[in-house]
């Protein structure tokens, strides 16, 4: 679900929390988080920032409270997030009656929550909404590139594009004649009084610019069997047809993908690519062989390879780099060279690695003996985060050679990402230390539930009802190696109220946790808690 002030309320895990002010706003974005200190903060804050403060910049100062809510406001902030019970008692009726008027939401934080818990829920909320994005992003590609490639009718490429942006699309020709649609089933009614489509944009002004000298691109009026419709109008880079979207003027469109996928069809007469001047294209149709699998072709296969200079035949392991912040955007040159500079400290010889990329990740394949990929790409891992300042999350596969596990590790890596924003604290992850993951995560759906319910759903129902810390507690004890002390101080609780926990979870699930086999089986559990959370 979006990330939002209805999903902090509600869905982010923190409990008590009170929207005081502007009930009609709950479906406002947060985009980021910030804390206020000092009121000279307010002219570096985004639209959409969360902003946490405990009130003591304004405490005593009504005049300062009415002038930062405005300011705020005039940022376009999401919401203000106050923890009282520490220098405001209360949330002040003139900022409660001052933000109704502005439309700038209040909220109550408890005060046992610090602000990084806060920072880091959102933040992983927003990671994760970033990675499915991605991923489907991919799945677009990918299926657009097989539909393309496969010369399938036009019907289905444009079913492509409606399925991903849920909207009715539209192929038209250079004189804005309707060449085929897709339409969604509530778009179904333009048949009702007719068995055609009349299709009329003579509202429309002279043909756009092309795809590539425009930054968005605005609504017209797009006309239906008489229904007055507005629509997006992209045009394709050769401009001999455009791309007409059902959407209204604030509907969100990912453009660049939109632009990026017109030229996959502009360009889909060739199998393999050319080398173009086209930053984030020219992988494309390798992270399509990644992602789609091997074709059972295998001549095919190893053309691509040799198209790329890919060492099919080595010992390789995959490395796979995710941007670490939601707002860092796409993948740039910049970046790519700061990351190949650091594979070269790494000691990397130029036919010891593969690199390739698109505008939302970085692939890289390490060469060399397979006893020792693993260590030298943890070491690599390292070099890599040091050199960009730790700006990614790694996801790191098991080594293979075989020509169709090159496809089986780019997704092993990609779990691994996945999974990274289910533990805090990790920034790399490397498969052999998570295979328990990836064994249970293969299981069905059905059994994966049985042994969540057998081991460790009565603690989290406990948790869910009594507002404790039993499942953090149990998976902080196996992250500090069932050390009791250890676990304590990285809880910030007393060793006491660590053991009075770990006795209240022996109650509760009825097993020993000093036995091999128990402890096995409650890992196994804790293990599908983490993913599903």
């Amino acid at each position: 679900m979006p990330t939002d002030i209805q999903w902090l309320l509600h869905h982010s895990g923190l409990k008590n929390l009170t929207l005081m002010t502007c009930p009609d706003c709950v479906d406002t974005p947060i985009g980021s988080v910030n804390i206020m200190d000092n009121p000279e903060v307010i002219q570096w804050m985004k639209p959409n920032e969360l902003v946490l403060t405990t009130g003591y910049v304004f405490a005593d100062n009504q005049s300062l409270q009415a002038d930062t809510l405005r300011d705020l406001k005039a940022v376009n902030c999401a919401a203000l997030c106050i923890k009282t019970k520490r220098f405001l008692e209360v949330v002040p009726e003139n900022m409660l009656r001052l933000s109704e008027e502005l439309g700038l939401p209040i909220i109550e934080l408890p005060l046992n929550y610090s602000f990084s818990d806060v920072s880091k829920l959102v933040n992983d909320q927003l990671y994760q909404e970033q990675f499915q994005d991605i991923f489907k992003e991919q799945v677009f590609y990918n299926c657009l590139f097989s539909a393309c490639f496969e010369k399938k009718h036009t019907r289905e490429i444009l079913d492509i594009f409606s399925d991903y942006l849920g909207k009715s699309v539209f192929l038209m020709n250079e004189q804005y004649q309707c060449e085929w649609f897709s339409l969604l089933e509530q778009d179904f009614s333009l048949f009702e009084q007719s068995e055609t489509l009349e299709i009329s944009c003579d509202a429309l002004p002279s043909r756009p610019g092309t795809a590539s000298d425009l930054e968005s691109y605005p609504t017209f009026p797009f006309k239906l069997n008489d229904i007055v419709r507005s629509a997006v109008v992209l045009p394709f880079p050769d401009n001999r047809y455009s791309l007409c979207i059902l959407a209204d003027e604030n509907d969100p469109l990912p453009m660049d993908t939109l632009r990026h996928a017109l030229k996959i069809i502009t360009f889909s007469s060739v199998s393999l690519p050319k080398s173009s001047g086209d930053f984030h294209r020219y992988y494309d149709p390798f992270f399509q062989f990644l992602l789609n699998g091997s074709n059972d072709n295998e001549l095919e296969d190893t053309l691509l390879c040799n198209h790329y200079g890919f060492s099919y035949t080595k010992p390789r392991i995959c490395l796979l780099l995710s941007p670490r912040s939601a707002g860092a955007g796409s993948i740039s040159q910049k970046t790519v060279v700061s990351v190949t500079s650091a594979l070269k400290s790494a000691a990397c010889k130029s036919d010891s690695y593969f690199i390739a990329w698109n505008q939302n990740c970085i692939c890289i394949y390490l060469f060399g003996a397979k006893e020792t990929l693993g260590t030298f790409a943890l070491q690599t891992a390292d070099a890599l985060l040091k050199e960009t300042a730790g700006l990614f999350y790694i996801g790191i596969s098991r080594t293979g050679q075989k020509l169709q596990e090159i496809p089986a590790s780019y997704r092993e890596a990609s779990f691994m990402l996945l999974l990274s924003a289910k533990l805090p604290n990790t920034t790399v992850l490397y498969f052999g230390d998570y295979l328990i993951f990836w064994l249970l995560y293969q299981l069905p759906k059905e059994e994966q539930q049985r042994i969540y319910e057998d081991t460790v759903k009565p603690i989290a129902d406990y948790d869910q009802a009594a507002n404790s810390q039993l499942m953090l507690t149990l998976q902080t004890y196996f992250e500090c190696n069932y050390n009791s002390t250890l676990t304590a101080n990285k809880l910030y609780i007393h060793r006491n109220t660590f053991l009075k926990r770990m006795a209240k979870i022996k109650e509760l699930i009825c097993v020993s946790l000093e036995d091999a086999h128990n402890l096995a089986s409650i890992y196994s559990g804790l293990c599908i808690y983490i993913m599903n959370q």
